[in-house]
């Protein structure tokens, strides 16, 4: 399989939400949505990304709809380019196996996998809105990690280690979606539902179980 260049900055990944934003809103007819949301920002032209997230969100869901788990991971992707999202830096035994156990926490949208002054630290952006950092450092003690404040970081050259053993790692994704997907694929479960309908049409994806080994 060809391998995709990885999306490795916080725009890349902004690039990549705004065209899944604009994805959603395409197949569902959500125009009355963007309307709402320019009303509200009092803007005939310019919509937060994530304003207009909320909006499409509460459209789907008053109209019975499930909101897709792709969409709504995306949601963090926006927040980070926001500027809304906390930077942590935890020290880990393993920052491979420590990336899935702290994208198990609440509240966490990304991790990456990286050094710090030659210890093992994985980095990770939280949703402040869904987690207290103390509620993450009592989180993050269980594990026996702990919360850095040295620098600066660099990233590793396999960031989502299960991820970048996978072929799911040739479709380009957001942050957001490749911190879900490595755990996923982490626990043998199937990542497609973090990947949107056009993500999965347009790139070559395994077809059975054997395929993820």
């Amino acid at each position: 399989m060809r391998r995709v260049p990885d999306f490795t900055t916080h725009s890349d990944h902004a690039a990549q939400a705004h065209s899944l934003l604009a994805e959603m809103i395409e197949s569902r007819d959500l125009a009355s949505a963007v309307r709402d949301a320019r009303a509200a920002s009092k803007s005939s032209d310019v919509v937060a990304p994530i304003a207009l997230h909320d909006r499409v969100t509460t459209a789907l869901e008053t109209s019975g709809s499930a909101v897709p788990e792709w969409f709504a991971v995306v949601r963090g992707d926006l927040l980070i380019e926001a500027g809304l999202a906390t930077r942590v830096h935890v020290e880990t035994p393993c920052f491979w196996s420590g990336e899935t156990s702290l994208a198990q926490f609440p509240g966490v949208i990304t991790t990456n996998a990286g050094w710090i002054d030659g210890d093992e630290v994985v980095e990770v952006h939280v949703d402040p809105a869904s987690i207290s950092l103390d509620e993450f450092d009592r989180l993050a003690r269980e594990e026996i990690f702990a919360r850095t404040d040295k620098g600066p970081f660099r990233l590793d050259r396999q960031p989502q280690f299960y991820l970048e053993k996978s072929p799911w790692r040739a479709v380009p994704m957001t942050g957001a979606q490749r911190t879900a997907v490595n755990l996923a694929v982490a626990y043998g479960r199937d990542p497609a539902p973090y990947l949107s309908p056009r993500q999965l049409r347009t790139s070559a994806l395994p077809t059975d179980a054997e395929d993820l080994e």
